[in-house]
């Protein structure tokens, strides 16, 4: 993409004040299109669109200029989870043990502060991905071509997905709808409903257009574009969220009366692997070309929630059933799941649940099946609970060295059943929340049931979409973050959830590290994530949020 240099080099102009843009800066290169002629051209358009969906899978070329960490904090897979899911009941954003991921461990105890890096990752990658999208729709002029309509609605949806994002992890961030000039880099707060009427506007905008992509049926694979349905599920979030119940369930059933999706009909434990990429559950999906040459093809999930090498035998009884699975490397033990997730998964599905034992597995599961055995004196973090359906498999490789893990999957279309499943809940339509329901317990081989309840809908939800980054801001939502997200952390005065394995037993390790109940879990007076720190030293015009 040499075509880009000259525009990416500006990109900390929509990055608020992550960096100064100066004069010095706004060189004339050779051989390279300015920004006011590159976007003349239905290839060039393509080639900027491709720029806004690389913003997914890596880290912008001037990660360390614009605020990023030099490490894998600059990967979008690593923000949407360990941040997401960390900081939820689903997961703990450890390592080997406490400290050895001190960023997450702040994340999951929820003890952040502002200069907390995974957390500042993530609201610059945001940001950058709103940035490209700007550069488009401030750019590509309006019925300048078919490809320029089709990427200029893509653009809005894809910038209003990233403002989803930071309206409900962030609350009050700066709206920026067009690319900055240099005296409007300092952009101050806007409220939440500023931000929601925003999103509203936005996406139908974008869906009235005509000019968003559609799939020709459920197993066309077009699942990494933003799709007209994928924008109508977004808007039905957008409403949810505002308790705009009625909207929201005519959005979702946009969704499914389209016939363009459907639920994944093979083994549930595979549907997240490389051989199911673009399947028809699909809903938005960035896409992985294995090449041994560039990290584009890494993906995160893969490896920081599964089992660590160095702390695990593999070469005992059955080694063989597991080399031909796992990769020689195995994972790095981070963002494991938590004990509550288990205890969910093992009272709605009982000891032998088709989508729980697809899903989650014990430690002493992988022991007695696989043969895999802690090493002595070892520790891993967690509660030695690892997730089975993001296991760490060889196919999923590709026949390179490097570890390509599979897709990164931003919306299932079971979310959409499950979100209209709530929303027509809410306005009285029992029938049809029975009906999305019980296609999702169809699907994990659970009976079905009449009447269903809002409680009901919640499991559900968590068992399901469990490591997708979906479970905190359901608790957001909801307003039940306090109640299962409160005590995050207070186990650590207790005793701090890493086992130690001697003579092949587990034991927990205990520890007092808190002196008092303010020092971690999820308060309702500090609603949103910190704005990063640096936002706040570089642009006087932006407020901290409350508690920080």
């Amino acid at each position: 993409m040499k075509k880009m240099n000259k525009i990416l080099l500006a990109i900390s102009t929509c990055v608020l004040g992550l960096t100064a843009c100066t004069d010095k800066l706004d060189i004339e290169q050779h051989g390279v299109d300015v920004k006011e002629t590159f976007y003349t051209t239905d290839e060039n358009i393509l080639s900027a669109e491709a720029e806004m969906f690389i913003a997914f899978r890596q880290a912008p070329a001037n990660a360390t200029a614009i605020g990023l960490p030099s490490s894998f904090y600059g990967c979008m897979d690593w923000a949407w989870i360990n941040n997401k899911e960390g900081a939820s009941d689903n997961a703990w954003s450890g390592g080997g043990g406490r400290g050895e991921n001190i960023d997450g461990d702040a994340v999951s105890e929820w003890s952040l502060d502002s200069d907390n890096p995974s957390i500042r990752a993530y609201y610059v990658l945001l940001y950058c991905i709103i940035y490209r999208a700007n550069l488009i729709l401030d750019n590509v002029e309006e019925g300048q071509s078919s490809i320029g309509e089709m990427v200029r609605a893509e653009a809005r949806v894809i910038r209003d997905f990233a403002y989803f994002e930071l309206v409900t992890l962030w609350g009050n961030v700066p709206l920026i709808d067009h690319c900055l000039n240099t005296d409007e880099y300092k952009v101050a707060n806007s409220t939440p409903a500023e931000i929601w009427s925003f999103l509203e506007e936005d996406l139908n905008t974008a869906i009235n257009s005509g000019k968003l992509p559609e799939k020709t049926s459920a197993y066309d694979k077009t699942t990494w574009r933003a799709t007209k349905q994928f924008a109508q599920a977004l808007l039905g979030k957008v409403y949810l969220w505002q308790n705009k119940n009625t909207e929201a369930a005519t959005q979702f059933e946009n969704v499914i009366n389209s016939n363009k999706y459907a639920l994944f009909d093979g083994e549930y434990g595979d549907m997240m692997h490389a051989g199911a990429d673009f399947n028809c559950e699909s809903m938005f999906e960035i896409n992985r070309v294995p090449d041994a040459s560039t990290s584009q093809g890494f993906q995160f999930k893969g490896i920081f929630f599964n089992l660590r090498a160095d702390k695990f035998d593999f070469t005992g009884s059955g080694v063989q059933g597991v080399a031909s699975d796992y990769f020689e490397t195995s994972g790095w033990g981070i963002c494991v799941p938590t004990q509550q997730l288990y205890d969910a998964f093992l009272a709605e599905e009982g000891p032998n649940g088709y989508r729980f034992k697809q899903t989650i597995r014990s430690y002493s599961e992988y022991k007695k099946d696989y043969g895999i055995q802690m090493v002595n004196g070892a520790v891993a973090l967690g509660d030695s609970v690892w997730y089975w359906k993001s296991r760490y498999i060889k196919s999923d490789r590709e026949g390179i060295s490097s570890n390509r893990s599979y897709q990164s999957r931003y919306m299932r279309y079971a979310e959409v059943l499950l979100l209209a499943a709530e929303a027509n809940l809410a306005i009285g339509n029992n029938a049809k929340a029975d009906e999305y329901y019980n296609q999702i317990r169809t699907r994990a081989k659970l009976p079905t049931r009449t009447g269903v309840t809002l409680e009901q809908i919640k499991t559900e939800k968590r068992l399901e979409l469990c490591g997708e980054g979906v479970r905190l801001q359901d608790l957001l939502r909801w307003g039940d973050a306090e109640k299962y997200l409160g005590a995050n952390g207070e186990k650590l005065k207790k005793g701090v959830p890493h086992i130690e394995c001697n003579d092949g037993k587990l034991n927990i390790v205990y520890v007092n590290y808190y002196s008092g109940p303010d020092a971690y879990g999820y308060k309702s007076s500090k609603p949103y994530w910190p704005i990063p720190a640096m936002e706040i030293a570089t642009n006087p015009n932006i407020t901290q949020n409350p508690g920080y």
